[in-house]
């Protein structure tokens, strides 16, 4: 590839900068997962110590119910729209069935 800002590239039809395309496609999503999970496990504790209000309210039991259900909700809504447009930007990449060849 000579140019790889031309239009036969995904970087040249986005026009992103290389460290998006690099976080968005070559990052390790396993050790970024992690992190994020291991960023809101210390906000959550650190919250939980911290105020003694939010500590009342958590061991009561209904907010605890109603972020469940809250977080359920929010995870079934984020996968279904990830799924949308994930197929939505692979069926332009891939193009046609009938342009495809194995």
């Amino acid at each position: 590839m000579d140019d790889p800002l031309s239009s036969d590239t995904l970087r040249g039809r986005t026009g992103g900068s290389r460290v998006a395309h690099w976080f968005l496609l070559d990052a390790n999503r396993w050790l970024f997962a992690g992190l994020l999970a291991a960023a809101a496990f210390a906000v959550f504790v650190g919250l939980g110590t911290v105020a003694l209000p939010l500590r009342t309210a958590m061991e009561s039991g209904t907010p605890i119910e109603t972020a469940f259900q809250v977080l359920i909700a929010a995870i079934l809504t984020g996968v279904t729209l990830v799924v949308s447009i994930n197929q939505l930007v692979l069926s332009q990449e891939l193009g046609r069935l009938g342009d495809q060849q194995a």
